[in-house]
C-alpha cells in the first residue's frame, strides 16, 4: 500500500490505474471499477484487522471519489476520473490515457468498457452494508451513516448528517446487554459525548437492556495536504474540496454496435465555461455550512463550501491536447488579483481542480 501511494496514489486515498498503473500525474485516470472494488477491499480489510485506517480510507474513497465519478441522476457515470478535470470532452485518437480511447472519461452509459456499467451500482449498496459490524458480543459502528441495524433483539439507529456535520445521534433499543464501541476519525477534534468533553479515541459503551441515547460531535478544521510536485489538496474531515468548474452539457446520440443510444441513456461531454488555472494564495480558509438537499453531492447546492484566497497562474494545456490541464503549471506566478473562491466538496465537483499550489 505503502509502494503504491508513493508511486501512484491520489488525494481520495486511491490510484491512478486506467488499465495499469498511471503514476502522479493528477490528470491520469483512476477507472470506476477500481473505486468501487477498492472500497469493498477496504470494508473487508478492516472487518477482518480492525485496524481504523482502513475504514477511514473507505470514507474518503467514498465521500470523494464515487460520487464524483456518477451523474446525480446515476443515468450516466465515466470510466476514469481526473483528480484535475477541467473538461469531459473527446480527446484526440492518442488519447492521455495509457490504453483507453477518446471518450473513456466523459459521462455515459459504457464510455470505454462495459465493465463500470455493472460495477458502479455496487459501490453505495455494499457501503450502506458497512456502518455496524460485529466482534463477538461488541457491536462496532464502522463507519458514521445514517442507518439501522436491526439484529437478534438490537435495534440501532444512527441519525447523522455526516461527513458535511459532525454530529452523532444514536438510539439503541435492546433486549439484552452488549457492548457497543464508535469509531473516532483520527482527524476529529474536540470530541463531545452527550454533551461532555471526550478523550480523542474510540468510545466503548456497556449497553443494558432498554433503551440508550448517545449523542457525540467532534470539530474538523480545513488543512492543505500536500501532494507531489509541489502541489496541495485542501482537505477537511473525509472530504476533499476543489475549485468548482462550471460547464455545458452536449449530449451525444449515436449507434454502436446495432444498439442505439439514445436519451435518457446517451453519453454526454462537459465544456467548461469558468475559469480553472488558480493557485492558493494563501491557508486561510472560512467554512460555510449550507444545508443538505435531496442530492448531497450537488454541484448548484453542495452541503458545505470552504472560501479560500486564490489568484489564477498561467497553468496551460497539456500538449497536444485541449481540454486536459498539464501535469504542473508553467507558472506559479500570479496573473489575477486575489479573489475569494468558494471551493466545493470533490464529490459534489463533476469538473474540478483539486491539486494546485500554494502561490509565493
Amino acid at each position: 500500500r505503502e509502494i503504491l501511494d508513493k508511486y501512484n496514489g491520489t488525494a481520495f486515498e486511491g490510484f491512478t490505474g486506467d488499465e495499469v498503473l498511471s503514476g502522479l500525474d493528477p490528470t491520469k485516470g483512476t477507472e470506476c471499477c477500481a473505486v468501487v472494488e477498492q472500497m469493498y477491499s477496504y470494508e473487508e480489510i478492516f472487518a477482518h484487522t480492525g485496524e481504523n485506517k482502513w475504514a477511514e480510507r473507505l470514507e474518503v474513497l467514498a465521500f470523494n471519489a464515487l460520487p464524483a465519478t456518477i451523474s446525480e441522476d446515476m443515468w450516466t457515470h465515466q470510466y476514469v476520473q481526473q483528480v484535475n478535470q477541467i473538461a469531459c470532452q473527446k480527446t484526440m485518437i492518442m488519447a492521455p490515457w495509457s490504453t483507453n480511447g477518446p471518450y473513456a472519461h466523459t459521462f455515459g452509459l459504457e464510455p470505454n468498457y462495459g465493465c463500470c456499467t455493472a460495477n458502479f451500482n455496487q459501490g453505495w449498496p455494499k457501503f450502506a452494508l458497512s456502518p455496524f459490524m460485529h466482534n463477538g458480543n461488541t457491536i462496532i459502528n464502522a463507519v458514521m451513516l445514517p442507518s439501522v441495524l436491526n439484529d437478534n433483539g438490537i435495534t440501532i439507529k444512527l441519525e447523522t448528517n455526516y461527513p458535511f456535520e459532525n454530529k452523532m445521534h444514536y438510539y439503541i433499543d435492546s433486549e439484552k446487554d452488549f457492548g457497543f464501541v464508535i469509531r473516532i476519525p483520527s482527524f476529529a477534534k474536540n470530541l463531545k459525548v452527550n454533551g461532555e468533553n471526550a478523550e480523542l479515541r474510540d468510545l466503548e459503551f456497556a449497553i443494558k437492556t432498554g433503551k440508550t441515547e448517545i449523542e457525540l460531535a467532534f470539530e474538523t478544521a480545513p488543512h492543505l495536504k500536500e501532494r507531489p510536485n509541489n502541489l496541495y489538496a485542501l482537505q477537511m474531515g473525509s472530504l476533499l474540496f476543489s475549485v468548482p468548474v462550471a460547464y455545458k452539457k452536449e449530449m451525444r446520440e449515436y449507434t454502436k454496435k446495432g444498439v442505439e443510444r439514445k436519451f435518457p441513456y446517451c453519453d454526454y461531454e462537459f465544456i467548461p465555461t469558468t475559469p480553472w488555472n488558480y493557485g492558493y494564495s494563501n491557508a486561510d480558509f472560512e467554512v460555510i455550512f449550507n444545508g443538505i438537499s435531496d442530492v448531497p453531492f450537488s454541484q448548484k447546492n453542495p452541503p458545505v463550501t470552504i472560501k479560500a484566497n486564490m489568484q489564477q497562474i498561467n497553468w496551460g494545456l497539456k500538449f497536444p491536447y485541449k481540454s486536459v490541464a498539464r501535469k504542473t503549471p508553467k507558472s506559479t506566478k500570479p496573473i489575477s488579483d486575489i479573489q475569494s473562491i468558494e471551493l466545493c466538496p470533490y464529490g459534489c465537483a463533476r469538473l474540478r481542480m483539486t491539486e494546485m499550489p500554494v502561490l509565493k
